[in-house]
């Protein structure tokens, strides 16, 4: 299936949760997208959500795929599914904008990267913290030299639970409470983007050397806190902090270099600060709602054939396999 210049016809696999909360008013704020219809697991469910927002309903994929009338889907069911639910739209040569991680398990995204490779249909990975202006100007003076041979690099960022009013941990989906199914709690709905951000900010390759674990929500086994040491080149090391257990200030990312240091606070955020000693401070304004609309944007650009820098099948699974190695390797703080 084919995208012209004219508007991506897109419609969202999903009715709760991200789909309500992102991916439909990312959509509606788009000029280059029209929303054209929703697919979720229960078709009466469906009917209704659909007909609030005034487009179709399909009852299967193999109904939306077979009815040219959608350019691409927005992918946003539960962890475990991703792989298979990406993959039968690739198949279908509909593009696929699917929300994180890309999979669960490294085998699985190996499976999904190999099919994306022999198809013409997009699919990107919705890491959209890298269209954040902070981010991409670290980015540049790293890819610049501006640091000369970086030493360390940290990043720190917590996000407590409950993310969004009226969440409780009892409320939680039991795929979330799952290993198998969510692939780990904080390490990859938080971790996950620290990960890929990481990976999209070094110009080299990035190696996970170990980590810790702890749990903090009485009744669920998975990480609530996360720290990963990692490395890039023989002599360069970064570590990852996040927790949806724990306070904290704000985001922090820090890089010392033989050639320059920078601190960047609250880069996750709406108004982030970047510090340099050699170009003073920086403010930049990025709203939640303004970067998943320009990582949007910038899929349209990617299904149109033009020049984009979103996370691809082949990144996504880079972080994956740091995801996997860190679960299987890193050590609960409780256990030792």
């Amino acid at each position: 299936m084919s995208v012209s210049n004219q508007k991506l016809r897109i419609a969202v696999v999903g009715t709760k949760g991200q789909a309500l909360r992102i991916a439909i008013p990312t959509i509606q704020l788009s000029d280059n997208a029209d929303f054209v219809g929703l697919i979720g697991s229960n078709f009466e469910g469906t009917k209704t959500a659909a007909a609030n927002y005034g487009v179709r309903a399909f009852e299967s994929a193999q109904e939306l795929i077979s009815s040219d009338a959608v350019d691409a889907v927005w992918v946003c069911v539960p962890n475990n599914m991703h792989t298979d639910v990406a993959q039968t739209y690739i198949q279908g040569g509909v593009h696929v904008l699917l929300e994180k991680p890309m999979a669960t398990t490294s085998k699985s995204a190996q499976t999904l990267l190999e099919v994306s490779k022999n198809s013409p249909a997009v699919l990107k990975i919705a890491y959209q913290h890298r269209f954040r202006d902070a981010h991409a100007q670290i980015r540049k003076q790293i890819h610049d030299g501006a640091f000369g041979e970086i030493g360390v690099m940290r990043l720190h960022r917590f996000w407590k639970f409950p993310y969004f009013p009226n969440q409780v941990v009892a409320d939680l989906s039991e795929w979330r409470k799952s290993p198998e199914e969510s692939g780990g709690w904080a390490i990859n709905d938080i971790g996950c983007h620290l990960i890929d951000l990481m990976l999209w900010l070094s110009p080299k390759p990035v190696e996970f050397l170990d980590g810790f674990f702890t749990r903090r929500f009485e009744g669920v086994s998975l990480d609530s806190s996360a720290f990963l040491r990692l490395r890039t080149g023989q002599t360069s090391l970064m570590s990852i902090e996040t927790s949806n257990a724990l306070e904290s200030p704000g985001s922090i990312l820090e890089i010392y270099g033989e050639g320059g240091w920078l601190r960047s606070m609250d880069s996750f955020h709406d108004v982030a600060t970047n510090e340099t000693n050699f170009s003073g401070r920086s403010t930049f304004e990025s709203t939640s709602q303004g970067t998943y609309l320009r990582m949007f944007e910038d899929f349209i650009c990617a299904c149109n054939h033009l020049p984009s820098i979103g996370a691809t099948a082949e990144e996504a699974f880079e972080s994956v396999v740091i995801v996997e190695q860190a679960r299987n390797q890193s050590r609960f703080m409780e256990d030792l």
